[in-house]
């Protein structure tokens, strides 16, 4: 009896395969606080509501 992996490898063509990638970026990571030249304000924004943002991404080898 064959393993799956070479039975795996027999059916499919491994050069056709598509790995799909995850990555994750979370908007509670962002500075709170910033630098500015001695004297001065910084102003700046930050999201109003904190969230994960989930980005999917194919990549062929």
């Amino acid at each position: 009896m064959m393993s799956f992996t070479a039975l795996f490898a027999r059916v499919v063509d491994i050069n056709s395969l598509v790995f799909i990638g995850k990555s994750c970026a979370k908007t509670n990571m962002c500075k709170l606080y910033g630098r500015s030249e001695r004297g001065e304000r910084r102003h700046g924004t930050t999201p109003a509501s904190w969230t994960a943002t989930t980005m999917k991404c194919p990549k062929k080898i």
